[in-house]
C-alpha cells in the first residue's frame, strides 16, 4: 500500500440480539512511524497460511502507547476498498473488505492481521 494513502477503521460495538454493529469509519492515513499496510510474506506465514496467503495483511500501528485498545479482533477496516458517502454515516460495515483476525502488542508497536471478506 503506497504510504500517503487512507484506510478506514469501523470498530465492532456490542451486539445486542445477535445483531452486530458497528461504529463509523474512522480515516488514518498511512505514513511511517504511524500506521501502514504490508501483505503476509515469508516463509513461515506461507505455511501459517497457505494458498490464502494474499487474502492477509499486516497493519502496523506505532507508537504503542497511542493505539493500545484501539484495535480489536472482529474490527473492519477498508484498504483496498473506501467507503461511499452511506457508508460513512452507517453503522453496518457492510462495505469493508478486511476483518481483523488478531492483534499483537510489542514492545513498540502493534501488529494487526486482517484477512480480506467474502
Amino acid at each position: 500500500m503506497k504510504l500517503g494513502s487512507s484506510i478506514y477503521h469501523c470498530k465492532k460495538l456490542s451486539s445486542a440480539g445477535g445483531i452486530v454493529k458497528y461504529s463509523q469509519p474512522i480515516e488514518y492515513v498511512t505514513r511511517l512511524g504511524y500506521c501502514s499496510v504490508m501483505p503476509k510474506t515469508g516463509l513461515l506465514a506461507t505455511i501459517q497460511y497457505g494458498k490464502s496467503i494474499s487474502k492477509v495483511q499486516t497493519i502496523i500501528l506505532s507508537p504503542m502507547s497511542f493505539w493500545t485498545g484501539s484495535v480489536k479482533e472482529g474490527d473492519l477496516f477498508y484498504i483496498d476498498a473506501e467507503p461511499t458517502a452511506e457508508e460513512l454515516i452507517g453503522t453496518d460495515g457492510r462495505g469493508a473488505d478486511y476483518i481483523v483476525e488478531g492483534v499483537l502488542e510489542q514492545n513498540r508497536s502493534i501488529l494487526v492481521t486482517v484477512r480480506k471478506r467474502n
